[in-house]
C-alpha cells in the first residue's frame, strides 16, 4: 500500500510541475510575441 502510494503521489507531482512548466511556457511565448510585435521590423 505505502509504494502504491508513493506512485500516485510521484504521478500527481509530476503533472503538476508539467502542468506549471507547460504554463510558464506559453506565458513566456506570448510576452516574448508581444514583445517581438512591438519592435519594429
Amino acid at each position: 500500500m505505502n509504494h502504491s502510494l508513493r506512485l500516485s503521489v510521484l504521478a500527481v507531482a509530476l503533472a503538476a510541475s508539467a502542468g506549471a512548466a507547460h504554463a510558464e511556457t506559453t506565458l513566456f511565448g506570448r510576452a516574448g510575441a508581444a514583445v517581438v510585435n512591438r519592435q519594429p521590423v
